[in-house]
């Protein structure tokens, strides 16, 4: 189940692992009846044992294959597969923090890797020159671009591409400008290591590491540290209530 907090729309995804149509589709108008914020129900078939709940057969029971949410004064779209943060309200606190560490001046190139739907840099583009988002789920790089669009954001350009050799692979992104700063928001395991190489080779003047699982950031940020940055600021934010986990913003400089 997806919710977004602030526009009470919710995303029911029944994950299976054979196509259960006769069987759903009793409980649709039970629970949309029960239920009006729901704006879309979706069946996804995986296979048996496959431990994953991305497929790319997707059924649409009802309604929409997505729901929107607000952070700040933005709209985002958000699919069924595409990462989005999970706490609507810290979020804002979240992206108003990295606007201030990053004490923008206006003349910036921003890499927004990790972007998913966009969200980050989409809130960070109107205090910048130029904002670049690579993601490596298609959904999310659709769910992006139109989120620019429908918010009227327009010094933005996603690409969609895996970290770990997009630099190297992708023509368009050998043409597009340096960064001045990195913002990274990898998933739990952190940021592979060819991607850390890459990302060093770029010599930007900051980086903004956002981070769910301080133990990886920590063993990634040590090599950034043996590379030449310096960590200047550190913030971890509450974003998972009622559990230890915490969100954790860490703000590098480049040392030269």
């Amino acid at each position: 189940i997806r919710e977004g907090h602030l526009t009470n729309q919710i995303l029911i995804n029944f994950i299976t692992t054979s196509s259960n149509t006769k069987v759903l589709t009793p409980m649709l108008r039970i629970l949309t009846d029960e239920f009006p914020e729901i704006k879309s129900i979706v069946n996804t078939v995986v296979k048996p044992d496959s431990g994953s709940s991305i497929s790319e057969k997707e059924e649409i029971l009802w309604g929409q294959d997505y729901i929107s949410e607000n952070i700040g004064e933005y709209s985002y779209k958000i699919s069924i597969n595409s990462f989005f943060q999970t706490n609507s309200m810290q979020a804002k606190v979240l992206y108003d923090l990295i606007i201030k560490m990053c004490e923008f001046k206006g003349n910036e190139v921003v890499y927004d890797l990790y972007c998913g739907t966009g969200s980050i840099g989409i809130y960070a583009a109107k205090y910048v020159k130029m904002v670049y988002g690579i993601e490596i789920v298609m959904s999310a790089v659709i769910d992006a671009i139109e989120n620019a669009k429908n918010n009227n954001v327009d010094n933005i350009q996603f690409f969609h591409g895996d970290l770990i050799n997009t630099f190297q692979n992708n023509q368009e992104l050998k043409l597009i400008e340096n960064p001045d700063i990195i913002i990274l928001d990898p998933p739990r395991a952190g940021i592979h290591g060819k991607t850390l190489i890459d990302i060093m080779k770029f010599n930007a003047k900051k980086i903004i590491y956002v981070s769910c699982n301080p133990s990886t950031q920590a063993r990634d940020i040590n090599i950034l540290i043996n590379n030449g940055y310096s960590v200047k600021n550190i913030q971890p934010i509450d974003m998972f209530p009622h559990t230890p986990h915490i969100e954790n913003i860490t703000l590098l400089t480049n040392n030269e």
